[in-house]
This record gives structure tokens, C-alpha cells and sequence, in this order.
């Protein structure tokens, strides 16, 4: 397992983002060249303001960062079953960041028990997490930002084009904003690998087609 969880963390960051958009739930078949723009103009949004936090805050803390929002954390422990099987969760009414204790140990026991965490951090598990949501905040506060206004023309019932939201969008921002944030070097995508091999969702063969 080991050796293919380091060509997994030496995989490029468009290898990984290119399955978020495949899966996510409201996503939609995208041409090649949709797919390079989408990622592209995601990564860009993502790099735009992660430098921007960057410049103003230094090397912050996803909890300081957090704070400076003006979002706060709270902690569960839901159980880890679908459809709980979650990270984190950013609340917009309430302004603040849940944080889903049961998943985060259960990812943590993983890299402990196979001894992975030469590759994989789980001391900065958290930090990734926070960054992430905090993405999700920047774009409920980011009017016309990519990432949230990204639309795609699409026939309704074979007739007239339509334009479509594309979530995917947000979420390989939000990946890419917490990567750069918590300075790690691979994926943040391994975490979510963990998670799912662990709950037995899928196994580690099931990745091994991403290389």
C-alpha cells in the first residue's frame, strides 16, 4: 500500500481535480476543453487569494484565519456512515465551521495504522479542513467569483440550451485554496482516499486507476 500511496501523493494536483469534477454529484459531462478551462480558472481563483491572504495575514493558522472572518468552530461527532462521512462543513447562516471529530480521528488512526505518515500529515489534517471551508466562505462573500458563477450551456430534454451552475467548480478551489494555505505538497484529495478506504467505501485498488 505504501508504494502506491506515494506515486499516489506524487500525482499532479489536475489528476486529482479532474476525478472532483467527474464526481461530484451535481456535475455534468464536460468536453476536454471545458474540463482545462474549469480547472485552470479554478486553480487561478484559488492561487488568487490564498497570495492575497497570504500577504495580509503571513503564515496564519486556519484557526486564526477562522477568527479574523469572524467564523467560529464548533465540533460533532456524527457517526461515520453516509451521508455523514464529511470532514468539515462550513454553515453559512450560523458563520461557522463544523468540524466532524469522528471522521477526522477515524482518517488520523488510518495514516497511524499503516504507517503512512511520512507521506500523509494527519498533524495538519485539521489546518487543511478549516482552509477548506473557509474557501467556501470567501466564495459566499466573493460576488461573480469564478468559482461560484462558472455556467454551462446545456440542452434541457434535447431542446433549448440552458445555462447550468457547475459546484464542481467551488470544490476543486476550496482543495486547491487549502493546499496552498496549509503548504503541504501533496494532494489534499489523499485525506478524502483515506477516509473511504477506511469506512470501506472503496478500496486502495479503486485509486490506483488515477495513475
Amino acid at each position: 500500500m505504501q508504494e502506491l500511496i506515494e506515486k499516489l501523493a506524487a500525482a499532479e494536483d489536475e489528476t486529482w481535480y479532474s476525478r472532483v469534477l467527474k464526481n461530484h454529484p451535481a456535475s455534468c459531462e464536460l468536453s476536454e476543453e471545458e474540463e482545462k478551462e474549469i480547472l485552470f480558472h479554478s486553480m487561478e481563483t484559488a492561487e488568487t487569494y490564498a497570495l492575497e491572504f497570504k500577504e495580509r495575514y503571513g503564515d496564519v493558522s486556519g484557526v486564526s484565519l477562522a477568527g479574523a472572518m469572524g467564523l467560529s468552530i464548533k465540533r460533532t461527532t456524527e457517526e461515520l456512515r453516509r451521508p455523514f462521512l464529511y470532514m468539515g462543513i462550513f454553515e453559512p447562516e450560523e458563520g461557522t465551521i463544523m468540524l466532524n471529530d469522528s471522521t477526522l480521528n477515524a482518517i488520523k488512526g488510518f495514516i497511524s495504522e499503516n504507517n503512512l505518515s511520512e507521506i500523509i500529515w494527519e498533524e495538519v489534517l485539521e489546518e487543511v479542513v478549516l482552509f477548506h471551508e473557509i474557501f467556501h466562505w470567501i466564495e459566499e462573500n466573493s460576488p461573480g467569483i469564478y468559482t461560484r458563477s462558472k455556467m454551462l450551456k446545456r440542452p434541457v430534454w434535447n431542446l433549448f440550451a440552458r445555462s447550468r451552475g457547475l459546484d464542481g467548480a467551488g470544490e476543486v478551489g476550496a482543495i486547491h485554496f487549502s493546499k496552498i494555505m496549509s503548504g503541504i505538497s501533496y494532494s489534499p484529495c489523499l485525506y478524502e482516499m483515506c477516509l473511504l478506504i477506511k469506512t470501506g467505501v472503496c478500496s486502495i485498488d479503486f485509486f490506483s486507476s488515477i495513475l
